[in-house]
């Protein structure tokens, strides 16, 4: 997405739109950490259930998610898994172990990053129906483990 289509929506909150997603990215204070909060939909053409069943294997991604490098399922039943994650940003490779909770019934799975990169990465996906197709609902907070940018300065100065 460029950078035309963001817009500042309210004091520390960006809302960037396209014809295909809505998309808030929410800086979060936190005892002087920077939190962010990830909130994206997307509109699938396909059913409930084929989406669940993608969703529920991630495994599969590296193969149509490009920045996912390797996932590797280290234990699964009927309502957890618990799932190691390798992907890689502008060069740059993170890591992490996440558990997932299933929620056939209401689509929704949620993940708590046990160890890894980042501080703290939680969220949800949940699967919606809409008039064509369903939608695709994540909403994650990321912790980077970084200082705020204050913080930073004031050891400078």
């Amino acid at each position: 997405m460029g950078a035309d289509c963001c817009q500042k929506a309210e004091q520390d909150v960006i809302q960037c739109k396209d014809q295909r997603l809505l998309v808030f990215f929410i800086w979060q204070r936190n005892g002087g950490e920077q939190m962010m909060r990830l909130s994206l939909k997307v509109n699938v053409k396909t059913t409930k259930q084929r989406l669940w069943e993608l969703i529920t294997h991630p495994e599969g991604y590296p193969s149509f998610i490009p920045n996912v490098k390797e996932v590797t399922v280290l234990e699964r039943n009927q309502e957890t898994s618990l799932v190691r994650w390798k992907i890689s940003i502008e060069e740059v490779e993170m890591q992490w172990t996440e558990q997932c909770h299933y929620d056939g019934q209401n689509a929704r799975l949620s993940f708590h990053m046990v160890r890894g990169d980042f501080s703290a990465y939680d969220g949800i996906l949940l699967i919606e129906h809409a008039s064509h197709g369903v939608d695709l609902v994540l909403d994650v907070t990321i912790d980077w483990g970084l200082p705020s940018f204050e913080k930073v300065i004031a050891r400078v100065v």
